[in-house]
């Protein structure tokens, strides 16, 4: 849904009518008060220029720098915004802020090529979450600029009055690059974005990549007045308006960002629910009419080829045009807009160990787990992704290098000048720029080699390499890897929680479809939540690392320890989880006259993966509570592990 907005340099002529003289009045008016209101700022600010802000004024003034725009900011008080850090509840997910009010002042830009010179009232705040947290507030900081007049600052779309400012992003190309890659694959709203150089009360605060915020008029491009903008979140518990659902993980809810809180109450929230309820209710039974398949497979294709590692972290958005209102159209459910690119490119350059499609494949934080087991979502998802591997790495070559031709000696500039101020390294944009293509090549190459299809003994086919698939009743965890001439495959796997204290070698066998495989009993391992599973190969006597998977297992609530006593009393059976232990003893006695009648009963691992003895009663007072410790031997070392009392 698109609104043309009112351009700044006409916008006294709509507002004041067709009478000249009195437009051309308030106009200048207008104008000139603007400008007495920076220069009055400016002059009577508390805070003196040091002399490395001059440094980086004249810089600022360096022809070489006039590619770039240049924001300048006072606040009223001249001091920077501030914020606190957000108190999270336990158990509960992310790092955040709060606190963080707007501060009122003034603006200039300069540097604009439709303009020579535009100032406004303004109000600024620290924006973001982990990004604001771990920086504190001396640090470079995330913004957002909200200004009194309207501003066109891209070539496409309308003027704004609501910006972003990114610091990390002005540092690297992975934000200017992830938003390309997500139009490249197909997202519908990508916010537009530049990179501009800031000043904030007269001291340089770096290089930013300035784009349009989600609540402007970019949103009213895409979402009507009765449509909605909502993301799946971890950081609901520090937001004003959320909801839960039971098919998303219980650390996140879905926050809503549009409508604003103003216009929101409690029959509008419900119905928004209701809609997303339903919607997911439909893909959990394999319905996918509700969505847009293009904008879904788009999002998960560009988090696979940027390898963006934070699956549990927040900016997974979702909008709908129109809520469902008797006969009228609404459209589908979309996702969008990407967001958040700071785990993208995140693992090593060594292509042995970049062997993950995203984790959204297999965590079911969100939806994505089922939508993947529904075929015609998979062979869409194929399709895309077969038609972007063949023109993505050109396509960002001639992105990459046409930035570079045209703002390298700015921007290298102003990374230096950020280096300086911050105290950083900094790297020139086209050397960057060619690192970042060669990952994208090499990441591109060993994405097409998973997505060849593999026909199977039966004549199916089947287009996963490397197999991670977990039972309904989350007994039994398979994993299978399809065979490239190896002479013996182990897969070593373990839960995230506590490290690798879990961890058992699992020995694979070649089953018929030429897939070396193994069945994983996960009673043998302790903790819900992500497990990682390695594939080591031996290739020509020597065993290497050649691929790594994720699995997302959710126990049912059981006891690590059990012990029950017979009908007739007669015996009491033991059971205990294993996690990769090589012995298991349950010391065992009566509550009567102290550990006399003690017993250490050495427990045996059945093929569930439960170490289990079965005690004889009559080897103890009767009719008394008992007592059972239980002492496992991991790496040679026995210790003591849990304790319980049964009667």
């Amino acid at each position: 849904m698109k609104r043309n907005s009112i351009k700044p340099e006409w916008n006294c002529l709509f507002l004041y009518g067709e009478d000249g003289i009195l437009t051309l009045l308030v106009c200048v008016m207008m104008t000139a008060a603007m400008l007495l209101s920076v220069y009055l700022i400016r002059e009577n600010s508390d805070l003196s220029v040091q002399e490395d802000t001059r440094a980086y004024e004249v810089f600022l003034r360096d022809p070489e720098t006039a590619g770039l725009p240049l924001i300048r900011i006072w606040t009223d008080d001249g001091e920077l915004p501030t914020f606190s850090i957000a108190d999270k509840p336990e158990g509960l997910l992310g790092q955040t802020i709060t606190d963080n009010i707007y501060k009122k002042g003034a603006c200039t830009i300069e540097n604009v090529s439709s303009m020579p010179y535009f100032s406004s009232k303004m109000k600024i705040k620290v924006r973001g979450n982990t990004s604001a947290f771990y920086e504190g507030e001396d640090g470079k900081l995330p913004y957002k600029l909200v200004l009194h007049l309207p501003v066109k600052l891209f070539e496409e779309g309308s003027a704004e009055t609501r910006y972003y400012l990114l610091p990390d992003a002005g540092e690297n190309l992975k934000t200017w690059l992830g938003f390309r890659i997500g139009e490249l694959c197909g997202m519908e709203w990508t916010p537009r974005n530049r990179y501009v150089n800031v000043v904030l009360n007269d001291d340089y605060r770096g290089l930013y990549l300035l784009t349009e915020a989600r609540d402007g008029n970019a949103l009213r491009e895409h979402v009507d007045d009765d449509g909605f903008l909502i993301e799946s979140d971890p950081y609901w518990w520090n937001e004003d308006v959320y909801f839960h659902s039971k098919y998303i993980a219980e650390l996140l809810a879905f926050t809503v960002k549009y409508p604003e809180l103003r216009d929101m109450n409690d029959r509008r929230l419900k119905e928004i629910e209701t809609y997303i309820e339903q919607v997911w209710e439909n893909i959990h039974h394999g319905n996918l009419e509700d969505i847009d398949l293009n904008t879904f497979s788009a999002w998960i294709c560009a988090h696979d080829y940027l390898d963006i590692t934070d699956i549990a972290g927040s900016n997974i958005f979702f909008y709908l045009e129109q809520l469902p209102n008797g006969e009228k159209t609404t459209g589908k459910l979309k996702m969008g807009p990407l967001w958040d690119f700071d785990t993208s490119f995140g693992r090593p350059s060594d292509p042995e160990k970049r062997v993950h499609l995203s984790g959204h494949h297999y965590v079911p934080y969100t939806f994505f787990p089922e939508l993947f087991k529904n075929n015609s979502f998979f062979e869409f998802y194929r399709s895309r992704m077969d038609g972007i591997s063949a023109s993505l790495y050109d396509a960002c070559s001639s992105l990459l290098m046409s930035l570079c031709d045209e703002l390298e000696g700015p921007i290298n500039a102003s990374r230096e000048a950020d280096a300086n101020r911050w105290g950083t390294s900094w790297t020139p944009v086209r050397e960057e720029a060619e690192e970042r293509l060669q990952w994208l090549s090499e990441r591109i190459a060993w994405i097409e080699s998973q997505l060849v299809p593999i026909t199977k003994k039966n004549g199916e086919l089947e287009y996963r390499r490397f197999i991670t698939d977990v039972s309904d009743d989350c007994e039994t965890l398979t994993i299978a890897m399809y065979d490239d001439g190896y002479e013996r495959v182990r897969f070593p796997t373990w839960s995230d929680e506590n490290g690798q204290d879990d961890i058992v070698w699992y020995e694979a066998e070649m089953n018929e479809d030429r897939f070396w495989e193994t069945v994983v009993p996960l009673s043998r391992h302790h903790t819900s939540g992500i497990y990682q599973i390695h594939a080591y190969a031996t290739i020509n006597g020597e065993d290497v690392l050649v691929k790594t998977a994720g699995a997302y297992i959710e126990f049912a609530v059981e006891p690590q320890l059990t012990a029950v006593i017979s009908d007739d009393a007669e015996s009491m059976t033991i059971t205990f989880r294993d996690a990769g232990y090589e012995q298991v003893k349950f010391p065992t006695w009566s509550d009567e006259d102290g550990q006399d009648d003690i017993v250490w009963y050495n427990a045996e691992l059945d093929a569930s993966g439960r170490w289990k003895v079965t005690v004889d009663l009559q080897r103890h007072k009767p009719g008394n509570t008992y007592t059972i410790h239980v002492y496992v031997t991991k790496y040679g070392e026995t210790v003591f592990a849990e304790s319980t009392h049964v009667a």
